[in-house]
């Protein structure tokens, strides 16, 4: 016969599992987090997720309890099995009740753990902390998240600490009439080479919940070569990159920022170089967006994007330098600001299938009243210098006024994107700066960029719909290769198709800076979503600038890169 001490024990023991449930039901159901805020949805979701689960037990509990109630009514016509088991009248064998127990027990214990939510604190409408005073408990976390990650219990406070490299190795084969110097046209040397293109150390986070900051330097800075045969850069020191501090939640204008930052202007221009497709950017990039200070200028940005995240905007002003240091004399200042919009973006798979659109422009006072445009090659051979040719350039001259207007445009469509821009600028008032000026009017410059990218395992791009650019990819398989008693065990990462075809104009009214035309064939190798391998092929046909007839560079290039 079953004691009827353990039926009355099976009993209490799925009842108070069920009492369990249902008071869990009840806090999740009253403290969980509100989704007005997209930075803590991921709360929202693991609530929801736990409700699956709890779902899950709940139905568990269900069957075990009719299980119960179903032998209550045969055990007085059932008797003990050797094994524990309890048999009835017609034969049928039932499972041992100490095994019942122990199911109920371990999912009474599987329900306590449930029973405390990732983040209990109330939330306002916005996602914002209620009772809780911000800054009250500062102890923090590690955790890693594409990088070591400190954050504390309520997320007011977050710290990381962190960097990048990127080591290059690249190889040149160019007509010999264009290695000439540059005053009579040519490119001059550019011999093969291996460098570090960056090396930066990073740290940044958040203090009291709406202040985030960055603090990040290139430790791979270069200055100019002394003369041709310098084997070294006369010195390497660090430079400024992103030195910022934003205020969010910041009612009607969303974000404030200020401090060493990209201006607000083209997608490339705004995507990390963690991210980026090819081993360089665009022509864009080297000639409009931040020719001469590293991408990066000192000034104050207002931003934001719309509730439901199909549209961002930015608008700022800066001050228009020609220095990597952040530093600036003058009243020289830019009024830069950029709009996207996405007609299209498919929820339900995250974004794998969208159309992105946007325009951005700038007016500036030139530095010191002179404009220069110049850019160099899509493979690099060194730093800034003798030993990295420019490839087009208009020299400098006077000027009154820049206008720089751009348009872009993306189509992720799978494992397929097809990325466009295209960028043009206005110089007022262009004079030469020799003793008796020549009048160039107003010159127009102009370029742009067409790139095509498939991943062979069917990976797609990452798009950010807070900045409108582009993100790292995690692969669905990391790179590895291990050896075991059972033979090599082997991952193949993400593999990526690159091709892209950029231009650049820099002939108008009596300047003759040369026209680019390049064909770039790359493919990205995903070792993880911190760690990737890139080789490209460029063929560059330059035009003929003064004396110096067109000619073709042919470079290689590849680039070993992480980040964390």
């Amino acid at each position: 016969m079953v004691n009827p001490v353990v039926n009355l024990r099976l009993v209490g023991i799925a009842a108070c599992a069920a009492a369990l449930l249902a008071s869990f039901h009840i806090s999740a159901f009253a403290e969980s987090p509100a989704s007005g805020d997209p930075a803590r949805q991921s709360d929202s979701a693991d609530v929801q997720s736990i409700y699956r689960r709890l779902d899950g037990q709940e139905a568990e509990i269900r069957r075990l309890r009719e299980e119960l109630a179903g032998r209550e009514g045969t055990a007085e016509h059932s008797e003990v099995l050797p094994d524990g088991s309890t048999s009835s009248e017609s034969g049928e064998a039932k499972a041992p009740t100490s095994d019942l127990e122990d199911r109920i027990n371990a999912l009474e214990k599987r329900l306590k753990k449930l029973d405390t939510p990732k983040d209990n604190t109330p939330k306002d409408d916005c996602g914002m902390t209620g009772p809780y005073d911000v800054g009250s408990d500062t102890k923090m976390n590690a955790s890693w998240k594409n990088g070591v990650v400190f954050e504390s219990a309520h997320k007011d406070f977050r710290f990381h600490v962190g960097g990048r490299v990127q080591w290059d190795i690249s190889a040149f084969d160019n007509d010999p009439a264009l290695l000439v110097p540059p005053a009579v046209g040519g490119i001059g040397p550019q011999p093969d080479s291996t460098q570090f293109r960056r090396a930066r150390i990073r740290a940044d986070g958040t203090m009291y919940e709406v202040f985030d900051w960055v603090a990040e330097y290139d430790l791979a800075n270069t200055l100019t070569p002394a003369a041709a045969n310098a084997g070294q850069p006369v010195a390497t020191t660090p430079g400024l990159t992103e030195l910022t501090i934003t205020w969010t939640h910041l009612p009607i204008v969303g974000n404030f920022r200020a401090g060493n930052q990209r201006e607000p202007m083209g997608m490339e221009h705004l995507t990390s170089d963690l991210y980026l497709d090819f081993i360089e950017r665009s022509y864009l990039r080297d000639s409009l967006w931040g020719p001469f200070n590293n991408g990066y200028t000192p000034g104050m940005t207002f931003f934001d994007w719309t509730e439901c995240e199909d549209a961002t905007w930015a608008v700022g002003l800066y001050a228009n330098q020609a220095d990597s240091f952040g530093y600036a004399i003058g009243d020289e200042v830019a009024t830069t600001g950029r709009l996207t919009y996405l007609p299209y973006y498919d929820e339900p798979s995250d974004g794998r299938y969208l159309w992105h659109i946007g325009a951005s422009g700038s007016v500036r006072n030139p530095d010191q009243g002179q404009v220069r445009i110049r850019t160099r090659g899509d493979i690099r051979s060194g730093p800034p210098g003798v030993l990295n040719p420019i490839y087009a350039d208009t020299g400098t001259f006077n000027a009154s006024q820049q206008d720089i207007a751009g348009m872009e445009t993306a189509v992720v469509w799978g494992p397929l994107t097809l990325e466009a821009e295209y960028d043009g600028t206005w110089v007022q008032d262009a004079t030469s700066t020799g003793a008796i000026p020549v009048d160039f009017g107003t010159p127009f410059y102009h370029g742009g960029y067409v790139t095509l990218l498939y991943f062979l395992t069917g990976e797609h791009s990452v798009y950010n719909r807070h900045t409108g650019t582009f993100e790292g990819v995690t692969p669905f398989e990391n790179a590895f290769c291990t050896s075991s008693c059972n033979g090599a065990n082997t991952g193949s990462g993400a593999w990526q198709l690159a091709f892209r075809y950029n231009t650049i104009d820099l002939n108008d009214n009596g300047i003759n800076g040369g026209v680019l035309n390049s064909f770039t064939a790359g493919v990205n190798w995903y070792w993880t979503s911190n760690a990737k391998v890139q080789f490209n092929y460029d063929l560059t046909r330059r035009s003929e600038v003064k004396t110096v007839d067109a000619g073709d560079i042919n470079s290689f290039g590849l680039r070993f890169a992480y980040f964390f």
